[in-house]
């Protein structure tokens, strides 16, 4: 979930700076009445949601690729 939150955050920052660059991108180009139309900080909702899933699913695949395992899901060991 960490890995989906931290992307999205990055995400959001990034289509923010972009926004400043292209303040009319969004109103011409994306095509509001197909989406919900809803607008948080000028960017559409879908793009939130778009980011979150992708974060999602690339934290596990780079795991697992480089592999590294997430701390919390390894056994604990007791020191008896």
């Amino acid at each position: 979930m960490l890995g989906g939150l931290c992307f999205t955050l990055i995400y959001i920052l990034g289509f923010l700076l972009f926004n400043i660059i292209f303040p009319n991108f969004i109103k011409e180009f994306y095509n509001l009445k197909n989406i919900s139309s809803i607008l948080i900080l000028g960017i559409p909702l879908e793009e939130y949601l778009y980011a979150l899933s992708f974060g999602l699913m690339w934290a596990p695949f780079y795991e697992y690729e480089h592999g590294e395992k997430d701390l919390a899901f390894l056994p604990k060991k007791s020191f008896r």
